[in-house]
């Protein structure tokens, strides 16, 4: 990213800041100008790390303006994402063949075999998955029609394999949607409903999605209310809202280094754990807020909020006519309820690479450039 700032000036061109979606631009300004005020005027010094990540968002927007030919790059996010699968089915059949099991509940040795997080790679999958479907309508030639849609199968049913909760459920929502972009209804209701049916299927037929449902604590009797108790965000959002009814938070927040803080002190009081192990796991774990919007509110205060809530208005308002751009807000924003996207780097790199993927597809020009296609 370094080098590409310091070539930046000799690429662009005055008409490439054409393409620049001011309200989005404003928009994430905006939220840095709000959590920089509270980092300089409370002297957060620890939330350097947070700070330093949100920039990378409109960094990634602004270098993404001289580029032309938008194919290119979102096309080798496609084949990052494949080649990050393949590596991953590598590992897990090594693992199996050696110890004659594979476990997919819970626990780091996980994110060894994934080559990563789960919620973060089920985000980049479903991101792939959305391309892939998209893609196929902008292709004449059969043989990489049937290659897009070869991976849009790989990639579904690798979220599916994984038990990548949050992905799988924006999977069912972006199906639902179909209904709307449809012009055939018989033929949208019957597709959605086929979908669905599949996807439920599919789920419940994985022994991992379920043992993930109980977030691995091996249970006799599988019931709804033990799936709300051993939910570790049941616990961590109680916690929020205890954190916030304290009246601690005020405008500027409390930062997000001392949020983590006062959740872990609240799971040392917390009396809705299942049992005292899951207690523990929670201590040890250091949990932040696990919901993006909380996470700017309790760090940073309530502007920091509604500026957050203002660039998803905006996003929606601008992508709802077309349903691959309405997908992948889709996407993000369910990501930033279930997950602190902004906490991670390769958090908030997914979140700029769908935002530059978004005007993309937004600009006349951009779209002429992707759908251009020879055979």
């Amino acid at each position: 990213m370094l080098a590409l700032i310091a070539f930046f000036l000799f690429v662009v061109k005055r008409d490439d800041w054409k393409k620049l979606d001011l309200k989005i631009m404003i928009a994430l300004l905006i939220l840095i100008f709000i959590v920089l005020l509270g980092y300089f005027g409370n002297k957060r010094w620890e939330d350097f790390s947070f700070l330093k990540k949100l920039f990378i968002v409109p960094v990634i927007y602004i270098l993404s303006i001289p580029i032309k030919n938008h194919r290119k790059p979102i096309y080798f996010f496609l084949f990052g994402s494949f080649s990050l699968l393949l590596g991953s089915l590598i590992k897990l059949s090594n693992y199996y063949l050696t110890n004659g099991k594979l476990n997919l509940d819970v626990g780091s040795e996980v994110n060894l075999l994934l080559l990563g997080e789960r919620p973060f790679l089920g985000v980049i999958y479903l991101t792939s998955f959305c391309i892939s479907i998209y893609s196929i309508s902008q292709f004449k030639n059969k043989k990489i029609k049937f290659g897009l849609a070869v991976l849009s199968v790989l990639f579904c049913g690798f979220i599916l394999f994984i038990s990548a909760r949050l992905s799988i459920v924006t999977l069912l929502l972006i199906t639902l949607s179909t209904l709307f972009y449809m012009k055939n209804k018989r033929k949208a209701i019957l597709l959605s409903s086929t979908g669905l049916v599949l996807l439920v299927i599919a789920g419940f037929l994985n022994p991992n999605f379920i043992s993930r449902l109980t977030a691995g604590f091996e249970q006799d009797k599988f019931d709804f209310q033990k799936i709300i108790q051993l939910e570790p965000r049941t616990h961590i959002w109680q916690c929020s809202a205890d954190i916030i009814k304290s009246g601690e938070v005020g405008f500027t927040g409390m930062g997000f280094r001392n949020t983590v803080i006062h959740l872990e002190n609240c799971f040392a009081t917390h009396d809705g754990f299942f049992n005292e192990g899951q207690r523990e796991f929670f201590l040890e774990s250091k949990f932040n807020t696990h919901n993006q919007f909380l996470g700017f509110y309790i760090g940073s205060g309530i502007f920091s909020l509604l500026s957050f809530i203002a660039l998803f208005i905006i996003l929606f308002q601008s992508n709802y006519r077309n349903q691959f751009a309405f997908s992948l807000v889709l996407i993000i924003f369910f990501f930033c309820v279930f997950e602190n996207v902004f906490n991670r780097q390769l958090g908030v790199m997914l979140f700029g690479v769908v935002i530059y993927i978004l005007s993309a597809v937004n600009s006349h020009k951009n779209q002429k450039s992707i759908s251009a296609h020879s055979e």
